[in-house]
């Protein structure tokens, strides 16, 4: 590993340092200011575009989504015998979820008061959609476009995507801005670790030989 992976290893555990740190919090206080005034503000939104809109975003986190976008990709990518972009693909969905379950399940932390018909599943710190979307668009987006002219661009939408994915969730009010922030960034070192699998040429021999 060259000084900018270790520097990620680093970001890694502070940033495992911080959600610990805030998760402990969040489980006494339950919300903080920022929480509260922005779930205020949310809820307060009738039905117009901006619902309607982050109401069709969210669904893109969804499992069942997210799954009907992984497989056939996989399946692409394997038939072409690129196991390599197939591994860092499986990799950043197993890490994400993963990561993210466990987390939830040490905290424990409760849900907004849900007022919207929403998909939305177990505790609430940190998210599930925000953390798997940033690590498996991201993913997507870099073994996809990787050597080609419209690399950045890909990978600059799969950001902004994946984060008005994330936003969706706050706006919607099944998840508190915390949980969203948290998420997002251990999306992004799901997805870093990943890149760097794809960039080492790892990949999982034992599935695929």
């Amino acid at each position: 590993m060259d000084k900018y992976d270790w520097f990620i290893v680093v970001a890694s555990i502070v940033l495992l340092s911080i959600t610990f740190f805030l998760g402990f919090i969040v489980l006494k206080d339950q919300e903080t200011s920022w929480d509260r005034r922005l779930k205020n503000h949310f809820n307060k939104i009738e039905k117009n575009s901006l619902i309607t809109l982050m109401s069709k975003v969210t669904k893109f986190g969804n499992v069942e989504t997210l799954m009907m976008i992984c497989i056939p990709i996989v399946f692409f990518t394997v038939s072409q015998h690129n196991y390599v972009a197939a591994s860092a693909i499986i990799m950043s969905v197993l890490l994400s979820v993963v990561s993210v379950h466990t987390l939830k399940f040490v905290f424990r932390r409760k849900r907004p008061k849900i007022i919207r018909d929403i998909n939305h599943f177990g505790y609430s710190f940190p998210s599930g959609h925000s953390c798997v979307s940033m690590s498996f668009y991201l993913t997507i987006a870099y073994v996809l476009s990787y050597g080609y002219q419209f690399f950045f661009v890909t990978m600059l939408i799969s950001i902004l995507f994946s984060l008005m994915i994330a936003l969706s969730r706050v706006v919607l009010g099944v998840h508190w801005f915390t949980d969203v922030v948290i998420g997002i960034f251990i999306g992004l070192i799901c997805a870093y670790w990943s890149i760097y699998m794809f960039r080492m040429n790892y990949y999982f021999s034992f599935i695929f030989g």
